[in-house]
């Protein structure tokens, strides 16, 4: 498994509970606590207008950390996406993508999820699934593609993976209040945990 991968487990697990404990009720049972999720500091600078889902996102930066922070509502029964971008030269907010509705006749994950693998394919998780031009095969399938009237050919090792600097991690969080894509708070919450996560992938 590659690091972009775990990475991605490690912050799925961590975001949504960070310890378990336990702790002794006032009757003498013993009960389980989960700490809450971690609060970074505010976003600070203007926060973009939320693109509805399968937009064109920004350009992709360069080498780096792609962090999608998907925050959804209980309440409301929906979502914003905050695509973060994260490398030694800083953390940037490109995008807030919603709201994004999931029912049984649609869904606009699918939507989000293609623009994301398209427009920042170098990221991961391989051109197999973003769609690039030179893709042929899926690395995870372990075989060559087959050319037009012609055979199979012998199975080949997948690609070498990118330096850990390139990723991808998307996480997803619940609050019971609507998602209001103007608080800087939520914000923060994306960029800090973006930041957060891109040392540590690559060893630091």
């Amino acid at each position: 498994m590659s690091t972009r991968f775990v990475l991605a487990a490690l912050a799925l697990t961590t975001l949504a509970c960070e310890t378990t404990r336990p702790e002794t009720k006032g009757d003498g049972s013993a009960a389980h606590c989960c700490r809450g999720p971690v609060m970074y500091p505010p976003y600070k600078g203007p926060l973009p207008d939320p693109l509805p889902p399968g937009a064109v996102l920004p350009p992709d930066p360069g080498p780096g950390l792609l962090y999608t922070r998907i925050v959804y509502s209980t309440q409301a029964d929906r979502a914003f996406a905050y695509v973060v971008h994260t490398s030694d030269a800083g953390t940037r907010l490109l995008a807030i993508v919603g709201p994004l509705h999931h029912e049984k006749d649609r869904s606009d994950y699918a939507g989000l999820y293609e623009a994301i693998y398209k427009t920042y394919c170098s990221h991961g998780p391989g051109p197999g699934r973003c769609g690039c031009p030179s893709a042929t095969t899926r690395p995870s399938e372990g075989g060559a593609a087959v050319p037009k009237g012609g055979k199979a050919l012998a199975p080949i090792p997948p690609p070498i993976p990118p330096p850990p600097s390139l990723a991808i991690a998307v996480v997803f969080t619940t609050q019971d209040a609507a998602v209001d894509p103007k608080d800087p708070q939520t914000a923060g919450n994306a960029t800090g945990a973006s930041g957060a996560a891109f040392p540590v992938l690559n060893g630091f």
